[in-house]
């Protein structure tokens, strides 16, 4: 076979599929390498994307106009009071984003490849170069010639030799179907998103579209369970004393409406995940890094998604005006690793103000909360805080 406009595109996940799109557009033949066997199913939480992004990615063929989506147009932060179930308002201010299930977006993507254009069970292990011939080696001990590749394997990429650095807390998560709160006053949740704060660690939560209707998500940010490593992470069900340390942390720290939320939860819908980045890479040769292989963003951002498919429209956009593969791959770090590290740079600027050394929260006013964001921001525009100037406006 002519391998002129082959492409080998190393992870089957929103980053993989959408860069399989990006290149097909340009006349290359795409062949995507997932490790899982099966269809990735509905895993992991919410996405929020900017508005403007996920117009785009549907004017632009990405994203059908049906898939579903939630619009939120205000962000609300709430501290404990005594006697109010569901906490003060301490600050409201507008934030416009589309939230969307995981499963969605990456359906809305894989859906529009064939099934030669994705492999699943094809996990690739690292990658040889003989000359100027490249292979793809996978863990079933077979290689693949690959001429052009773009690495879509996530922060722990064979294609990455820097590792990526945890922070010193972590994110408890869950998410379930909105029928069993029905007798809790949701009403905040009604075109917002709430953000709940307490001395070392803040949650947030939100309704996102889900295969069987409206689930709830939520995120808390805050101290490791005694006993759990840096780097461990949980799927679907923690050790009994996690999920304990869990409930015991947000009984006390959380108003009774979002704790009772937390608790809620079921044993198998808990999940803890590590809190890390990775800076983008200077120098990959002719390997192009795609979403979090390229760089790894705290989710305080919330960008990691939005990152990855600019990152995929980059590469549309770029190889119809670069031909030539190696020109294209150094054009792309031009154009994407800027952005890339300014969102690192932000994503642990806001996780060191909100959660490892955040302000007295009960003690600010409006106007202490916006001064306090702006200066969090540093004259980084962020599509969450779009009144707030970036700089030089």
């Amino acid at each position: 076979m002519n391998q002129d406009r082959d492409v080998a595109i190393v992870g089957g996940s929103i980053a993989g599929c959408a860069a399989a799109i990006a290149v097909r557009r340009n006349g290359y033949r795409p062949t995507v390498f997932e490790r899982g066997a099966a269809e990735l199913t509905e895993r992991g939480m919410g996405v929020v994307l900017p508005v403007p992004l996920w117009e785009s990615l549907t004017a632009r063929g990405y994203l059908r106009p049906d898939t579903p989506k939630r619009l939120v147009h205000r962000r609300i932060w709430l501290v404990p009071e005594r006697g109010d179930a569901r906490g003060r308002i301490a600050w409201s201010h507008s934030s416009e984003a589309a939230l969307t299930g995981w499963w969605f977006l990456w359906h809305a993507l894989r859906d529009r490849l064939t099934e030669s254009e994705y492999r699943g069970d094809s996990a690739v292990y690292g990658m040889e170069r003989d000359g100027k011939h490249t292979v793809l080696r996978f863990g079933d001990g077979g290689i693949r010639p690959a001429t052009r590749i773009i690495a879509a394997d996530g922060h722990r990429s064979v294609f990455r030799t820097v590792r990526h650095e945890y922070a010193d807390y972590v994110a408890w998560r869950g998410s379930y179907g909105t029928g069993r709160i029905a007798d809790l006053d949701l009403g905040l949740l009604d075109g917002a998103y709430v953000t709940t704060c307490f001395p070392f660690g803040h949650g947030v939560f939100a309704l996102v579209p889900g295969v069987e209707g409206t689930r709830l998500d939520w995120v808390v940010y805050g101290p490791r369970a005694p006993g759990m490593s840096t780097a461990q992470s949980g799927f679907g069900g923690l050790p009994g004393s996690a999920a304990g340390f869990l409930h015991q942390l947000a009984g006390r720290h959380l108003p009774p409406l979002w704790a009772t939320l937390v608790e809620r939860t079921g044993e198998a819908e808990l999940s803890v995940h590590p809190v890390a980045d990775l800076p983008p890479a200077e120098d990959t040769g002719d390997v192009l890094l795609a979403g979090d292989a390229a760089a790894l963003v705290r989710p305080h951002a919330a960008s990691g998604a939005g990152k990855a498919l600019r990152d995929a429209l980059a590469i549309e956009d770029l190889a119809a005006a670069y031909p030539d593969w190696p020109e294209l791959a150094a054009r792309y770090r031009w154009v994407r690793n800027p952005e890339a590290a300014r969102l690192v740079a932000l994503g642990r600027r806001l996780g060191r103000r909100q959660v490892e050394h955040p302000p007295a929260w009960d003690r600010m006013t409006a106007p202490d909360y916006a001064a306090w964001m702006s200066s969090v921001l540093d004259g980084t525009a962020h599509y969450l805080y779009p009144w707030i100037p970036a700089a030089g406006q």
